[in-house]
């Protein structure tokens, strides 16, 4: 071995029948402590404190002076009777405690981390896994007549859900299911607002072609109200094998 330091760190190797091995080791130990876990007092200061404590960290601000003198950027490490300097790699991190801030360095400066210098993270669709369950929801109001809602086609529908959210008027009950079946998931159910409906499908029902969800009066026709209604399903996904893969 010919290298004397380590290749990030610069801390200096154990050399073969070296005398004092403890005082390599412990000036490894003392630098791991500065460094591991990062975090200083401030990155405003552009001199030395006047009375510092073992251990006391800095991030040294520009123009610095007095021991600080031209060591811009640079991690000031007090270290028993005096400051050890040392220069930041790209991708270091630091928390400044004065003000509560996250830092990164990018190979020239350091920079907050809300302001992008942090490595690019995964997007939505590759940090979470394929999503088999999924729930649509819609409104449905009266008097206009408006509100849309479709089971899609080839899932295994789990369920529906809806909540009266105004008063239903006009008819005494009401029904909720599809175009195939205009009581599927309820009939003879109250207009007060308030009005749940949680209908777990059992079974579950696999619906191999769309159906538009219905809401049909008992009687006579709807005059005013708004109902919330959802559908839960699970939809299978496509093999992750791409067309290319043997």
């Amino acid at each position: 071995m010919t290298e004397t330091k380590t290749p990030l760190l610069g801390m200096d190797y154990l050399m073969p029948e070296q005398a004092q091995k403890h005082v390599t080791i412990n000036d490894a130990l003392r630098r791991l402590d500065g460094l591991v876990q990062l975090s200083v007092i401030n990155r405003s200061q552009t001199a030395p404190p006047a009375n510092p404590q073992n251990g006391d960290r800095y991030l040294i601000a520009a123009n610095a002076s007095g021991a600080w003198q031209r060591q811009d950027a640079k991690l000031a490490l007090y270290e028993d009777t005096g400051w050890a300097f040392i220069a930041p790699q790209a991708g270091w991190s630091l928390w400044d405690a004065a003000e509560k801030t996250l830092l990164i360095f990018d190979g020239t400066v350091w920079k907050p981390l809300e302001a992008g210098a942090a490595p690019a993270l995964p997007t939505a669709s590759e940090a979470k896994p394929p999503r088999f369950f999924e729930t649509e929801q819609a409104i449905f109001e009266f008097a206009p007549d408006r509100g849309t809602l479709k089971i899609p086609s080839h899932i295994t529908l789990l369920g529906v859900t809806a909540q009266v959210l105004t008063e239903i008027t006009g008819p005494k009950n009401w029904k909720l299911g599809t175009d195939a079946g205009e009581k599927r998931f309820g009939q003879g159910l109250s207009p007060a607002k308030g009005t749940q409906i949680i209908g777990p499908a059992s079974p579950p029902a696999v619906y191999w072609s769309s159906e538009t969800i219905t809401l049909t009066p008992g009687h006579d026709k709807f005059t005013a109200g708004r109902v919330a209604v959802a559908i839960h399903y699970i939809r299978l996904p496509l093999p992750s094998i791409s067309p290319s893969s043997s």
